[in-house]
This record gives C-alpha cells, structure tokens and sequence, in this order.
C-alpha cells in the first residue's frame, strides 16, 4: 500500500507533463518499486531508471527524428 501511495504522489507531482504521462510515471515507479521488493536492493531499480532515460532520452528522439525526414 505504502508503494502505491507513494508512486501516486511522484506521478501527482509530475502533473505538468500531462494526465498522459503521469499515468506512464505512476506505473513506472510501481515497477520500479516492485523490482525493489523482488530483488532488495536498489541496483535493479538503478539499471531500470537508466534503461527508461536511454530510451526516452535518447532512442525515441533519434527515431522521430529519422520518420520526419
């Protein structure tokens, strides 16, 4: 319960992106806390955020970029 309300707070203050996106972000901090349960360690939890940034940040960018030419 307590991962719950916390990732529905974290997706709450990311407001500013959109419902959309806050959706997407209380999901992956849900995620993000499960592997923290699963695994009892934060360096899962590390590798996950990266994993996410990498695609977010840097694939899906180099994608769009390359259907609008």
């Amino acid at each position: 319960l307590v991962y719950i309300f916390s990732s529905l707070i974290f997706a709450i203050a990311h407001c500013f992106i959109g419902p959309g996106a806050m959706l997407y972000i209380f999901l992956g901090t849900f995620i993000i806390s499960f592997i923290y349960i699963t695994f009892n360690s934060i360096y899962p939890c590390i590798l996950m955020h990266s994993l996410c940034n990498l695609v977010g940040g840097i694939i899906v960018p180099l994608i769009e970029e390359r259907r609008l030419k």
